[in-house]
């Protein structure tokens, strides 16, 4: 009997990543002179924003090309808010409940979604302070709670509510003689009242705007409707309006004019032409994109697990024995190739990742220890923001690892 050998298998077999050290030259879009030199590396948090944060780091690069710097226009004066496309995305869907790390979008929506309509909102001040982020979301949810336990406590209960219909709140409202239960519904008012205020404050602190400015009123209906977004996108709004320095926050969507999203992926997607391609077909996008005149990053959807894992740690995403959860799909943005020598010790072909979890030595513990082994003879030794494969909270991946990606996604290039 014949074994058939799966597509994924064969894929992964046959994927042709074998980039020597003369087709593997140096291209680094984040040093000097380069359209990312001035782009920051962010922190996403609980939030599941990143692939807005890999759709504002390929806007920025479109930016500095279109307006280089110092133009206004461009980074460093203006980066592009991943908060505002991750929120006016998730707008655009109608998505209610709570704004968490299990809602997330993908790299076109972000840009299609999230800048096509009003393009560029400049809060380049905006999540360095993932604390005050995660503290943020942390009173908005307990909020969320507070109205819930509410409602609960006032609706009829399965198990012990009167027979004849009437609610434990209302039963207990009329027998009420001693005005107990009235103080201690005042009293909960009175905290859901003081924590709403918390809510407002740190939203005011987080994006730096006087909260007199957000319709209050308006504020507290969207969280009692559990319709976080539109919270979010009061206070995203309100921010992106304001000029300070006489420096408009925006750039006009029509200003920038981003050409098409191109996506090419290994999965079954539309359209069928850019569907089902190897490896080897996603790593001759990177590598176009990376060396075009003007050059440009590249999204990539891929399984994060493997971050987590041991360097060259496969997680292929169309293996249907890995599952979502084993993978962690995630995005990101390739901005530089490089013929180096890993954490492993080998020198090999590797692909520079800028991810969204944000810098420094803090970033890089993030990944796998055998993906930050310091070379103690090396040039790096005495810097703790360059530790192995991690670098400032960028990553290095091989060739190898390519094969944990999903997905590929670029703006499409002139004569493409």
């Amino acid at each position: 009997v014949l074994a058939v050998t799966p597509a994924w298998a064969t894929d992964i077999d046959n994927s042709g990543v074998d980039n020597t050290k003369e087709k593997c030259g140096e291209i680094r879009l984040d040093h000097a002179g380069q359209p990312l030199a001035d782009e920051v590396i962010r922190d996403q948090g609980d939030l599941g924003s990143c692939a807005a944060h890999t759709a504002a780091v390929l806007i920025d690069a479109r930016l500095a090309t279109e307006f280089p710097p110092p133009d206004p226009r461009s980074p460093p004066k203006h980066r592009t808010s991943p908060l505002t496309l991750y929120i006016r995305s998730l707008e655009a869907d109608h998505r209610k409940g709570e704004v968490s790390g299990e809602v997330g979008v993908n790299i076109p929506d972000a840009v299609t979604k999230g800048f096509d309509q009003k393009g560029s909102c400049d809060l380049s001040d905006e999540n360095q302070d993932t604390m005050a982020l995660l503290k943020l979301a942390a009173h908005m949810q307990n909020y969320r709670k507070m109205l819930d336990y509410a409602n609960d406590t006032a609706s009829p209960a399965a198990s012990d509510a009167p027979s004849n219909g009437t609610t434990k709140t209302d039963l207990n409202l009329a027998t009420d003689e001693s005005g107990e239960l009235k103080r201690i519904r005042e009293a909960e008012q009175r905290k859901r009242d003081e924590e709403f205020k918390v809510v407002t404050c740190l939203a005011s602190v987080y994006f730096k705007i006087p909260a007199e400015l957000v319709d209050a009123n308006a504020a507290a209906a969207n969280l009692a409707n559990n319709d976080q977004v539109k919270f979010w996108k009061m206070w995203i709004d309100k921010k992106c309006e304001m000029s300070p320095g006489n420096v408009n926050r925006s750039v006009p969507a029509d200003v920038v004019k981003l050409p098409e999203m191109v996506v090419y992926s290994r999965r079954n997607v539309l359209p069928k032409n850019r569907s089902n391609q190897s490896v080897a077909a996603l790593q001759k996008k990177i590598d176009e994109n990376l060396t075009a005149h003007p050059p440009q990053p590249i999204g990539i959807a891929y399984c994060s697990h493997s971050l987590m894992e041991k360097a060259g740690t496969i997680l292929d995403p169309i293996d249907p024995k890995v599952t979502d959860k084993k993978c962690g799909l995630h995005a990101s943005a390739v901005v530089g190739r490089q013929w180096r020598k890993a954490a492993d010790g080998k020198i090999r072909c590797m692909y520079l990742v800028h991810n969204s979890w944000g810098s420094g030595k803090g970033a890089c513990e993030n990944y796998h220890s055998s993906r930050r082994t310091i070379d103690l003879d090396g040039p790096d030794a005495n810097d703790d923001t360059k530790q192995g494969d991690c670098e400032n909270g960028k990553i290095w991946l091989s060739q190898g690892e390519l094969k944990n990606v999903a997905d590929v996604n670029y703006f499409k290039r002139p004569g493409e």
